[in-house]
């Protein structure tokens, strides 16, 4: 049986907002649909642990019901802290996007500490939109970006400044990644654009998740080959 552990923000309500920033239900349910054919098995982690509020935007389609239904029906997933998984073996570590996790994920050690050694292991890293704000920080014994050199992409400026929210951001995820030595790209606002960098898999926005979840897709099929 694989193993994925969904990482999701603790953050559901910051001032200034007027809308939840708990994590994104399209991003989990989607990849959750996906993966749940080549027959996952899936745990759920935050910073704290707890029960974890996703928000729902925009329709609800055949995997968000399916999603919702398997959780509760208050949107919400119960999670166990991210050290407690440190230690376990995982083929794919996913942190899924919203906008709390501009506040609650970078410069975390416990998410540090589970990239790392699910890469060791062999996992692969997915991220999302702001998923990527877990790389924030990482660095290895010599003091290196883990996001130096790396091929990645996240929510752009230009589509958090259409949104009217980049003001309201503790920082830009674009211009950190960038900082950071990472080999940042995008597309346009709304337009699919995923990256992949050996382990890293990184999607730009919800619009990537079709293309996301068929990369996702096409590793888990490699893996049942494999077996």
């Amino acid at each position: 049986m694989r193993r994925a552990l969904f990482v999701v923000t603790n953050v559901e309500r910051v001032p200034g907002f007027h809308k939840p920033t708990g994590f994104d239900i399209r991003e989990a349910a989607a990849v959750w649909s996906v993966l749940r054919d080549f027959d996952y098995e899936f745990s759920f982690a935050s910073l704290l642990g707890g029960t974890a509020n996703g928000v729902l935007k925009g329709e609800i389609t055949g995997p968000i019901n399916s999603f919702i239904h398997s959780f509760s029906e208050n949107l919400a997933v119960p999670t166990s802290t991210v050290r407690s998984h440190v230690e376990h073996h995982y083929d794919l570590v996913y942190f899924v996007g919203g906008l709390g996790c501009m506040w609650d994920f970078p410069y975390k050690t416990d998410l540090h500490t589970l990239i790392q050694h699910s890469l060791v292991r062999g996992a692969r890293i997915a991220s999302i939109c702001h998923g990527p704000a877990a790389f924030l920080g990482l660095t290895d014994t010599l003091g290196t970006a883990f996001t130096a050199r790396r091929h990645l992409t996240a929510f752009s400026d230009a589509e958090e400044i259409s949104r009217g929210v980049l003001d309201l951001l503790p920082f830009s995820l674009q211009q950190a990644l960038v900082a950071t030595g990472a080999y940042y790209s995008r597309a346009g606002d709304g337009e699919s654009h995923v990256v992949v960098d050996g382990p890293l898999i990184s999607a730009q926005n919800p619009a990537s998740l079709p293309e996301f979840s068929a990369v996702l897709a096409t590793n888990a099929a490699l893996e049942r080959t494999m077996q």
